[in-house]
């Protein structure tokens, strides 16, 4: 089984940041586009 995640940030007990390794970056990444509504409705 490969590992997921390459290295997580904690600051006092709190998830500040997950670095995700090369496989799995594709799936965990945040969205940076959202998708439009439909205008024409």
């Amino acid at each position: 089984m490969s590992d997921l995640v390459e290295q997580v940030v904690v600051n006092d007990r709190e998830v500040k940041e997950i670095t995700w390794t090369p496989p799995a970056r594709p799936f965990f990444e945040i969205q940076r586009e959202y998708p439009q509504p439909d205008s024409n409705r």
